[in-house]
């Protein structure tokens, strides 16, 4: 939900600078301004695993990091190593930069050394203890990267290949990083060097991320580095805007600049905090039907995973065509999907492939609809604003695609991974629905235990399963059909 300063003043499809600005201010004001009451279900730090889990660990890894900076000891030294190893298990990106700004500062340190041998030598402990807690990491690392199929899943988690500096997609963030370093050797290169290198070297990590691939030839999901240093540049500015207020009410202390600050900064949090108030309390009071049906299962759904969780024991395998029953099953049962959801397992992509194609032959999906549901043109029977319609029905009938692939299609170079990605073509689709009309599975010969029919499969088919003399039903509601495989 960060928004995109570059996309904005430089859209040169828009109707000119008033159109973009009337965007910035428009963002700002939904996000901020508490008389707005559009309500937004996903605030910042809706996500438990990422950020709200990763940036504890990121923020003590900072601070832990500057005690050590200003007095380097022993002490200082393991206290900084511990969440910063921490960070090898908590988020990719987040560590790798991380290591990066340590790493150039660990250098400087070393040229230094005469200068400063007690940073130097302490620098040597706080590098071995990060070491040691990074080596389980690595070891399970490289055991993944040994087995066999392991880049489908790489590319599926996406991946932009290729030497190529994103010059194109990213002048606008080194332009920003440069004017704040500009703003940090006027402000502390003088007066308290320690911290201009602190923040040089932070700054320096950003451009090195951005251009890890000139180096190994290839960057993990580029994008995401925006959310990894976003907290550096907000750290940085608010450090600069402090004491620029302060540098100012020294020379002109009749201004009393740093009280009309602290009333503005503080003003400006309460409109923050009122905002989220109001938008968490128009949620409660009245929320809006696309929120209550996107978030509220039906009684029935509910139902059939207590069924499996009182009556199925084990691990049962579950067969379904629809990607939200293989995403809800393993959450709320112990089942698991024989369609896999193509980001969250390490298979390769020719067998979920087929486990798709498989299923959706076997719950009698039609080349056409199996064509939409990979077009993602295929029409949404029902209104998403009707109680009556499957929550996450969009999910189900557009996302397939998603679903499947993930970023599997999207290997373009920097530029192209950032502003304009590949996706699936229509002669790959056309590959699959020719794989389509040549397989004939049978319910005898399927790796599976059970059948899922509810509403999210009817989306794709309308069967009677029950004369099926392949299947036995064994659970039944108005809303879902649970069936036994005789295999």
């Amino acid at each position: 939900m960060a928004p995109n300063l570059y996309q904005i003043f430089t859209d040169f499809n828009s109707d000119g600078p008033r159109e973009s600005f009337r965007e910035f201010l428009g963002y700002f004001v939904k996000q901020f301004w508490p008389l707005v009451n559009t309500q937004i279900e996903k605030l910042y730090l809706a996500r438990l695993d990422y950020p709200l889990i990763v940036y504890p660990f990121y923020l003590l890894a900072i601070l832990g990091f500057w005690l050590f900076w200003q007095r380097p000891s022993l002490k200082t030294a393991i206290w900084a190593a511990i969440p910063t190893g921490l960070l090898f298990y908590m988020y990719f990106h987040f560590w790798v930069y991380w290591i990066v700004v340590v790493g150039i500062l660990f250098i400087y340190s070393l040229v230094d050394y005469k200068k400063n041998p007690v940073l130097a030598k302490n620098f040597l402990i706080l590098v071995g203890v990060i070491t040691l807690i990074a080596i389980p990491y690595f070891i399970n690392y490289f055991e993944f990267r040994g087995q066999t199929e392991v880049q489908d899943f790489v590319y599926r988690l996406g991946i932009a290949e290729g030497r190529i500096p994103g010059l194109a997609t990213m002048g606008f963030a080194y332009l920003f990083y440069m004017i704040i370093g500009i703003g940090v050797y006027f402000t502390y290169y003088k007066t308290d060097r320690q911290r201009a290198i602190f923040f040089w070297a932070m700054l320096a990590g950003m451009f090195v991320v951005w251009n890890i691939q000139l180096l190994i030839g290839y960057v993990p999901s580029p994008n995401n580095w925006k959310r990894t240093l976003s907290p550096i540049l907000f750290l940085i500015l608010f450090n600069l805007l402090y004491d620029w207020v302060q540098i100012m009410t020294q020379k002109w202390p009749r201004l009393n600049l740093k009280k009309y600050a602290l009333i503005g900064v503080m003003a400006l949090s309460v409109l923050v905090l009122t905002k989220k108030a109001v938008n968490s309390y128009e949620i409660f009071r009245n929320p809006e039907p696309r929120i209550v049906n996107a978030q509220i299962f039906s009684k029935d759904v509910k139902k059939s995973w207590d069924w499996i969780n009182v009556n199925l024991s084990g691990e049962p395998k579950i067969i379904s065509d629809s990607f939200i029953t293989s995403l809800y099953l393993p959450v709320y049962t112990a089942a698991r999907p024989f369609l896999a959801v193509g980001n969250l397992t390490p298979a390769p992509t020719k067998e979920i492939e087929d486990h798709f194609l498989i299923s959706a032959r076997l719950l009698g999906v039609t080349n056409e609809t199996l064509r939409g549901m990979l077009m993602r043109n295929l029409p949404i029977p029902c209104q998403i604003s009707d109680p009556k319609c499957p929550p996450n029905t969009e999910d189900n009938i557009r996302k397939v695609i998603w679903h499947l692939y993930s970023q599997y299609f999207r290997r373009d170079g920097f530029d192209g991974y950032m502003a304009s990605p590949s996706t699936i073509t229509k002669e790959y689709i056309g590959s699959l629905i020719d794989r389509y009309n040549k397989i004939a599975p049978s319910w005898k010969g399927i790796d599976a235990d059970y059948l899922y029919y509810g509403p999210w499969e009817r989306q794709f088919s309308q069967l009677n399963l029950k004369q099926n003399k392949n299947l036995k039903i064994i659970f039944e509601n108005p809303a879902v059909q649970i069936f036994q495989i005789l295999h």
